[in-house]
């Protein structure tokens, strides 16, 4: 779907949220990025396209993350917490473990690392 755009799979992945209906929140600091998060606005994905990305979303594992949301659910694999306030990591690693979900450790901080380790 990304390559018959001339996109990326994170800016096909962000169009198809939007389609979707759904609110997305970036975050960055780098220029390039943000004018690639904002590319996603020059294109659209056809009602047959958004199904078909749609269809791999059923095919990775999810849980629900929110009681009051049955709907709202994350894929079970996530990557890295460096990004988490080093105080925060060992708390955001958890809960998502107590969720059901796995965590994949990819940081390079140190600091990091070994409060993920401690979850």
């Amino acid at each position: 779907v990304a390559r018959g755009h001339g996109v990326s799979a994170a800016q096909a992945a962000l169009r198809w949220s939007l389609d979707r209906g759904v609110a997305v929140v970036t975050a960055t600091t780098k220029a390039s990025h943000m004018r690639s998060d904002l590319a996603v606005l020059n294109f659209t994905l056809s009602p047959l396209e958004v199904a078909e990305l749609s269809a791999l979303r059923e095919a990775v594992p999810s849980v629900q993350i929110l009681d009051a949301w049955p709907d709202v659910t994350m894929p079970v694999v996530a990557l890295g917490a460096a990004t988490c306030p080093i105080g925060d990591a060992q708390s955001a690693v958890s809960d998502w473990l107590q969720r059901g979900g796995r965590h994949i450790d990819a940081s390079h901080d140190v600091r990091v690392s070994a409060k993920v380790g401690a979850a």
